[in-house]
């Protein structure tokens, strides 16, 4: 092993040792939340001689044997090239920055812990396809260089109908319930009675993809538009809210007397694409839901979809308020939301918490704060964030077999239950809450934020559904379209059928 792993092991085994006893069984986790819902409590051993004596949440362990030993052996990942997924698996050396040498040092102790070697392939990083269109072409051939492989959800889900990845809930040493992994990933993507995909703490992606909305503290400020974080708590957050503050801070920046990306808008949103499907969560507008046997039936509550859309619409294309921000391949429209918040040109924006690691961000010169995405009104009782398709979910290949099937149900489930010993902690604590977030209140919302994390099975399968979330981007925001209604009665029999062939082909290979 390199010198630089021993030392990383050393440092890791200090910084967990106070903690060790603390390892062990978990209580059970409702199967509503996600994976960072475990409860950080304070237990006071005796209120009168004792201090409170704290346990970290984050140390709960797994339950694999101590008597595992792979020899040596190496495990092939197959994973994205990505800016933003390219530590996912992996990462060359320790360098100093606090995410990458998590990364590191959670496979330096996972190598170590069960004697095997991580070999992390990347793909080109330009199509999310490439990895499950590369495995079908290895699984019919019968052979494949990759043990295992990640890449975005939406992609990988699309390989489960090909018969191209094992069945989880088939492995020895796998265990989803635990909180590492996502419940709420695990609640969408648990079908019949297999599993072909799992995420969670195994993946910083899991983080970064959640949707929330920025607002900069300073704009606020200079217009006496209170923090929104009273707001929030309030539960007077809503859409309307939003378009209501969001008017009085249009500004003709330019002189034009026209609004233009010259100027400064209350709101700026992608429209087209991303920027609107966190709004599937965030306002309740369910899209699948499972029946008695845990296969898909089409699920929306058409006329709230139908009240969604035309609020939706009030904001985004009233000039007074909003601005709309065009797609242009690979999200790069991101870098134009983030522009116009750190040039001062939008109070508020929709964007996905990996934003704040960029330099741009993180170098502003204004405050900022951030707080879920708003509610579709004030009865709705709660907040809910929404992740991104595109973040990694882990698949195991059809032709991993035998031992070495066993062998990546191990390793996956060390490398998730030490992400979440370490690497979460490194990132959601100390690089979130410490180095990019600039106070307290947003802290809490952070929290919030993860906390309320919804996964909509039919966000995911978008092969089985027509990609039917995309209507709300293309047909219906993106065209400033609210009569929706015709559109809603002709679906139910598209859904069905698409979703009979999915659930058809599901069960054959189970």
């Amino acid at each position: 092993m390199k010198a630089t792993k021993w030392i990383a092991l050393l440092l890791a085994a200090l910084m967990v040792l106070p903690a060790v006893a603390a390892c062990g069984k978990t209580e059970d986790i409702p199967a509503d939340t996600t994976a960072q819902n475990a409860a950080t409590t304070t237990e006071a051993v005796s209120a009168e001689t004792t201090a409170p004596a704290e346990t970290n949440k984050y140390e709960i362990g797994d339950e694999l044997p101590e008597t595992l030993d792979y020899k040596g052996e190496e495990l092939h990942f197959y994973s994205r090239g990505r800016d933003w997924c390219k530590d996912v698996v992996d990462v060359a050396d320790l360098t100093g920055e606090v995410i990458n040498d998590a990364v590191y040092n959670r496979n330096a102790v996972v190598e170590d812990r069960l004697n095997f070697k991580i070999v992390d392939h990347k793909d080109s990083g330009t199509d999310d396809y490439e990895i499950v269109n590369t495995l079908k072409t290895h699984v019919l051939a019968g052979s494949s260089d990759f043990d295992v492989a990640c890449s975005a959800t939406y992609a990988m889900l699309s390989g489960i109908t090909q018969n191209l990845f094992q069945n989880m809930l088939d492995l020895e040493y796998m265990d989803l319930s635990r909180p590492y992994w996502s419940q709420g990933i695990n609640n969408a993507v648990y079908v019949g009675d297999s599993q072909y995909l799992a995420t969670g703490a195994i993946s910083l992606a899991y983080y970064r993809f959640i949707f929330a909305t920025f607002f900069n503290k300073n704009l606020f400020e200079q217009h006496d538009v209170p923090f929104l974080y009273e707001t929030v708590e309030s539960g007077k957050w809503t859409l309307d809210y939003q378009h209501e503050i969001a008017t009085g801070f249009y500004a003709d920046m330019n002189g034009n007397n026209t609004a233009d990306e010259a100027d400064r808008f209350g709101f700026v949103i992608n429209h087209d694409r991303i920027g609107v499907d966190t709004y599937w969560s965030s306002l309740e507008l369910p899209i699948l839901a499972k029946d008695e046997d845990n296969f898909f039936v089409f699920a929306a509550n058409k006329e709230r979809m139908a009240v969604a859309v035309e609020k939706i619409n009030s904001l985004v294309w009233d000039e007074t308020a909003s601005w709309r921000v065009t797609n242009h391949g690979l999200d790069e429209e991101q870098n134009d939301l983030i522009k116009f918040f750190v040039e001062d040109r939008a109070a508020m924006v929709t964007l996905r918490l990996i934003e704040v690691e960029g330099e741009e961000i993180r170098n502003m010169e204004s405050k900022y704060g951030i707080v879920p995405v708003p509610k579709l009104d004030e009865t709705q009782a709660q907040y809910h964030s929404h992740i991104h398709d595109n973040a990694d979910g882990f698949c195991i290949p059809l032709t991993t077999t035998g031992d070495k099937l066993q062998m990546v149900g191990a390793v996956m489930e060390a490398m998730a239950s030490e992400g979440y010993r370490t690497l979460m902690p490194a990132y959601y604590e100390t690089a979130l809450k410490t180095k990019y977030v600039s106070d307290e209140d947003s802290v809490e919302m952070l929290d919030l934020v993860i906390d309320n994390l919804h996964v909509d099975p039919g966000f995911l399968y978008v092969d089985g559904t027509g990609n039917f979330h995309q209507n709300m981007r293309t047909a219906w925001i993106s065209k400033n379209n609210s009569n929706i209604s015709s559109a809603l009665k002709a679906i139910d029999r598209v859904i069905a059928k698409q979703l009979d062939k999915l659930n058809s082909s599901i069960e054959k290979i189970q």
